[in-house]
């Protein structure tokens, strides 16, 4: 609607005496319904296809451990093998609720190839993200639960983390799905929390063992002193109430040295290593 009012609005300026314009799509061109329907028939094709992968990216504790975290990203190829990004299928996705079948798409993955990591590293943990459109899926934990008892897994291996714009938007939900969680001895995770102007009384309100920071606290850190005393505050208030803290988007030494001063627990970033389909990095390292 937006794209079609610009172009309308284009057509005005080339006329100065028109002060009214009422756009008609030209022949072919695709209203978001249609586009929409068009990715749901892609993502169908990619899934018959097995054209969706899991990519894997450590999420690596400050002051050592030897627990191997790592969140789970799933990543999409075209019919030529070209990677087609995220952002441009998600959205269509979570409109026409395919979002939901490709997060239990991802679970049952994760559960698979955690339980074959398990063999040999046990205290391996993964991070699985969800859309906002699966909290509203009534029978989504029941079942997780069914998966997660009849895999053998140890306790707390599986984290999942949902976006702090869709707990706010599905707060009942999300409150309802974190506590569950940890029947089954699952964690819950915050993503992109902390823009809020008072967070905190969303983490009195969803039960979540960790609160993954909003990639703005991170952008520039070095040299932005008001985000380096945001990002104190925060983590302090949070390390009070026993909540994890995980910095995403670390690209450089120099923002992990401001990390190390801050006092963050996890981190996470390009700057450890980018995803990948293998799970090879080595936390031992420090």
């Amino acid at each position: 609607m937006l794209s079609r009012a610009e172009r309308a609005l284009a057509e005005i300026e080339k006329n100065p005496d028109t002060r009214l314009r009422i756009y008609e799509p030209k022949e072919g061109e695709m209203t978001q319904k249609q586009l929409d329907a068009a990715w749901v028939r892609r993502l169908k094709a990619a899934l018959d296809d097995n054209r969706f992968h899991l990519l894997f990216q450590p999420i690596v504790q400050l002051d050592g451990g030897g627990i191997e975290r790592y969140e789970v990203f799933m990543e999409m190829r075209d019919e030529k093998g070209e990677r087609v990004p995220t952002a441009e299928f998600m959205p269509a996705a979570e409109r026409t609720k395919m979002s939901k079948i490709l997060d239990r798409w991802v679970i049952t993955q994760s559960l698979a190839r955690l339980i074959e990591q398990k063999k040999k590293h046990p205290a391996m943990v993964f991070f699985v993200k969800l859309s906002g459109g699966s909290l509203e899926d009534l029978e989504l934990f029941r079942w997780i639960s069914e998966k997660v008892r009849g895999s053998g897994l140890s306790k707390w291996s599986l984290v999942f983390e949902v976006k702090e714009e869709a707990v706010l938007a599905h707060l009942k939900q999300a409150q309802a799905f974190a506590t569950l969680l940890k029947t089954i001895h699952c964690g819950f995770a915050i993503d992109d929390f902390g823009k809020g102007p008072d967070p905190f009384k969303l983490v009195e309100l969803v039960p979540a063992q960790y609160l993954k920071f909003h990639s703005d606290f991170t952008r520039d850190l070095v040299k932005n002193k008001e985000n380096q005393a945001r990002l104190q505050e925060i983590t302090e208030r949070a390390k009070k109430l026993k909540k994890h803290t995980i910095v995403q988007h670390v690209e450089d030494a120099a923002t992990l040295s401001v990390l190390w001063t801050i006092g963050a627990t996890f981190t996470q970033g390009n700057f450890f290593q980018g995803p990948s389909e293998t799970l090879n990095y080595d936390f031992s390292a420090g």
